[in-house]
């Protein structure tokens, strides 16, 4: 009868120890689809848009890219994560001269201007949407722009926060776009007050 017990019990902890196991695998691969859903709809109402851009000759005019640009894509996007990152230690100097806001549009207006060079040569072809991949914290979704003879690749990373997915960096042809501009803003930071270096990522 002990016996019995003993190997009931030993059954029991084997069929637990599978289903916490399949829970661990189902559950990123569902992560992953989500997330692969979630671009895949924004993709094809970027699609839409660039389409009928194209249509109207408008793909030159930057102000019709940053339409798009502002409905299709910056909702998306956790604007507070990518601007803490791309100030990296200036963040609590931004937080102390309250320059939050002014941080966020200026990663905005850098943003629209690496999207332009990957939108601006859109030439009908459709945007595809590949290669997801699911990491312990996050998603990464890969969409594939063809526009003439070469393809570009936008990587999104996400995660998700409560009901809604949020884009918290991007990258264009293999360039990390936070890692890139904050790179790039360290030498700006040492030799220019923040409002100033703030005004000139933004572009004004």
């Amino acid at each position: 009868m002990k016996d019995l017990v003993v190997t009931r019990l030993i059954s029991v902890r084997a069929v637990l120890t599978m289903a916490v196991l399949m829970i661990c695998v189902v559950l990123p691969v569902k992560a992953a689809a989500e997330a692969e859903q979630f671009i895949q709809n924004i993709a094809g109402s970027l699609e839409q848009a660039l389409k009928k851009a194209e249509s109207e000759e408008a793909l030159e005019d930057e102000k019709r890219l940053d339409a798009i640009i502002d409905k299709e894509i910056i909702p998306h996007l956790d604007l507070d994560h990518i601007a803490r990152k791309v100030s990296g230690a200036q963040w609590q100097k931004i937080t102390e001269q309250t320059l939050q806001g002014a941080m966020q549009e200026a990663v905005v207006g850098a943003l629209k201007r690496t999207y332009r060079v990957a939108l601006a040569s859109y030439s009908g072809e459709r945007i595809v949407v590949s290669n997801s991949k699911e990491y312990p914290n996050y998603s990464l979704v890969r969409v594939q722009v063809k526009t003439g003879s070469k393809t570009h690749a936008l990587d999104f990373a996400l995660r998700k926060e409560g009901s809604n997915w949020k884009v918290f960096d991007v990258s264009v042809d293999g360039i990390v776009f936070t890692k890139t501009l904050h790179n790039s803003l360290q030498e700006q930071f040492k030799n220019k007050a923040l409002a100033t270096v703030i005004s000139d990522l933004r572009g004004t």
